[in-house]
């Protein structure tokens, strides 16, 4: 399922804004600046680099306005219209 433009990039927001939420309190219960030197942000760091990966090529596209091909059904009704049952 492909998401709509503006749901994708509020998506892309909630994630980056939970990340930041996420390093914020923790900070403040770990210690302050120790608490980078723990496993506990490697871990919630990783979690959250891939979920930008793997989203980051449509944000791309998103961002420079040239997504890469129409939405299946787009493609479907286009070949229903050309074959014999269209008609």
């Amino acid at each position: 399922m492909k998401l709509s433009k503006n749901a994708f990039l509020m998506t892309m927001l909630m994630i980056l804004a939970l990340y930041g939420v996420a390093n914020v309190m923790l900070f403040y219960n770990k210690n302050g600046f120790h608490y980078f030197d723990t496993d506990l942000f490697l871990i919630i760091t990783s979690i959250f680099a891939f979920m930008i990966m793997i989203s980051l090529p449509r944000t791309v596209e998103i961002l420079i306005g040239s997504e890469s091909q129409p939405p299946r059904s787009e493609i479907y009704d286009k070949e229903i219209s050309n074959s014999e049952y269209g008609s």
